[in-house]
Formats: structure tokens, sequence, C-alpha cells
């Protein structure tokens, strides 16, 4: 919970290594951040205002995972993405479509 003013500005950072291909170290290393993120500023069951940032940042990383995810080999890395897209949860579908236009 004491991080979670932090969310919004964390997110994009995590989300910009999650993305940079120069090295699988330090993308594994934000996927783990990201993931642990996620789960200790999860949101109560109701409520999800100013969980993980902005509905536009949580569908972009959740594109991100999503992309990610399919080329991953390694289990625990797998492991580590479906974690953190279960964390994040499904985004509804118009709003996604929203967001993507």
């Amino acid at each position: 919970a004491a991080l979670t003013p932090y969310v919004p500005r964390l997110l994009p950072a995590l989300h910009s290594l999650l993305q940079d291909q120069s090295s699988s170290e330090k993308r594994h290393a934000a996927l783990r951040a990201t993931w642990r993120l996620l789960r200790y500023t999860a949101p109560p069951p109701k409520g999800m205002q100013g969980h993980a940032g902005s509905l536009s940042q949580r569908s972009q990383l959740l594109h991100t995972l999503l992309g990610t995810l399919l080329h991953a080999e390694a289990r625990d890395a797998r492991l580590e993405l479906v974690r953190a897209i279960g964390i994040i949860g499904a985004i509804a579908p118009a709003s996604h479509l929203r967001l993507r236009h």
C-alpha cells in the first residue's frame, strides 16, 4: 500500500524496460518488479479506481505482457507473465478498443 502513490510513475518505467531488447536479464528483472508491484498494490475486490495507474497504462502494459508471453521460453518467465496478467485482470473490450484508436 505504501507504493500505491508511485504506481502511475513506476509502471511506465517498468513498461519501457519490458520492451528493451538489449538484455533478457533486464527484461526479466523488470517483469519480476512489475509482477510484485502489481501484486502488492492490488486493489480491494471492489473499487478499481486508482489501481495500477490509468486504464491507458494498464491496457498498454497488458498488450506488452501478452506479446511477451507469446515469445517467452523460460518457464519461470512465463509463470511471472501469467501472474502479472492475472493481477491486471480483464479490461473491458469496449474500453480497450477505445484506447487503441
